[in-house]
Formats: C-alpha cells, structure tokens, sequence
C-alpha cells in the first residue's frame, strides 16, 4: 500500500503541475520582499465557523481560498488513510499544508480582493504548538501582508474528522494564531459568536473604508 508520506508527495506534485507552480520556497519567488495584498484572512480556533463564512462570502461573489488543511486531510482519508494515520506524523503534515498554503498565495493576484481562510501565519502557529522542527522550504511566514485580520471566536464543539477534538488544545491553537498574527503588527479584529449574516456584516463592513 502507498504511504502517506509518498501520498502527500504526489498531491503536492499533482495541484504544482496544475497550478503551473515549480517550487514552494517563498524566498526563491520573492527574495527579501514583503508582498502587500488586497487579501482579507479569516482566522480563529478550530470550530469557529470559518468555512460557513467563507462559503457565505464566496455566495456574495468574492474571490474566497478555502482551507488547505482540510483539503489536504480529506484528500487523504479518500485515499483510505485513517485519521489516526494522518494525524501520527504532525511534521509531515503541517509541511503537507503549509507547501499548499503556498501553492495558493502564488497563484492568487496580490492585488484582487480576496478572503482567505487559516493562511500562511496560522501554520506557524501550528508549528509551535505541536513543537515541530521549523520547515526548510520557507523562510519568513510573513512574506505575504493581508489586509486585514478578522478572528473569529469559537463555536461549540462538533464531531469533525478533519479537526481535533480536544477542547484544551482548540483554545490553545486560537490564542496561538492570533498571537503570530500581531507578532507580525496585524490589527485583529475580533468577530463575537453570532448569526452568520451579522458575521458578514461585521466583515463586509470594513470594505466601505478601503
């Protein structure tokens, strides 16, 4: 049977040849530059209704880049991989993530108006809750600078494969991403637990002042 990391590998193979995208090293495409974007990130804890909102927001008409994690770790179960297997390696995993994080920032304009779910900076956090070794492949997690941050807060638990279900770890992982986003001088605008229209609104709102 194929393992999992060689499974990670082609996947990383196969959306590089799609996307038209050599390499995944940030410093190789833009060496000593912080690239500004027209690019809105929704972060927040596992469970906080990020998908929903995105989907919302992609409903509306806007530009969306869903959640690599997800994609990954599902493109995996369908291969017949167990979410114990996938979870065993974190290393190999969050690297998995990470290279298609990057895929995704290369190939989106900087300039178009786009919302982005869990980008580039939330891998850090990642990396630092689970005590990884650092990836060789990228040298600065804040190449790409997002126009805004929006954190939202997180919602009750559900039973999700492609999540963690430990209530401690969840909170963890929430203060982790939005502590590397304003080690990176990000505003973090919080959005309170509410009905997914008043989110939108919330979020939308900001657009008047851009």
């Amino acid at each position: 049977m194929k393992t999992l990391h060689l499974f990670f590998e082609e996947l990383i193979l196969i959306t590089t040849k799609e996307k038209n995208i050599r390499r995944f090293s940030l410093a190789e495409f833009l060496p000593g530059r912080h690239i500004k974007t027209n690019w809105l990130a929704i972060t927040g804890p596992p469970c906080a209704g990020k998908t929903t909102v995105l989907n919302a927001l992609e409903n509306l008409g806007f530009t969306v880049i869903h959640e690599r994690g997800r994609f990954v770790i599902e493109s995996a179960l369908a291969e017949g991989f167990t979410t114990e297997e996938i979870f065993a390696n974190q290393q190999l995993l969050q690297e998995t993530i990470l290279k298609t994080k990057i895929i995704a920032h290369l190939e989106n304009p900087p300039q178009r108006l786009t919302f982005l779910e869990d980008g580039i900076p939330e891998s850090l956090a990642y990396f630092r809750i689970e005590n990884l070794d650092m990836p060789e492949f990228i040298s600065d997690f804040d190449v790409f600078r997002y126009r805004k941050v929006f954190y939202l807060e997180a919602l009750p638990l559900l039973n999700d494969p492609a999540r963690p279900h430990d209530q401690k770890k969840i909170s963890q992982l929430g203060e982790m991403k939005k502590q590397v986003h304003l080690e990176m001088n990000y505003e973090v605008i919080e959005i309170p637990v509410l009905p997914v229209s008043e989110r939108l609104k919330m979020i939308t709102g900001v657009l008047e002042y851009f």
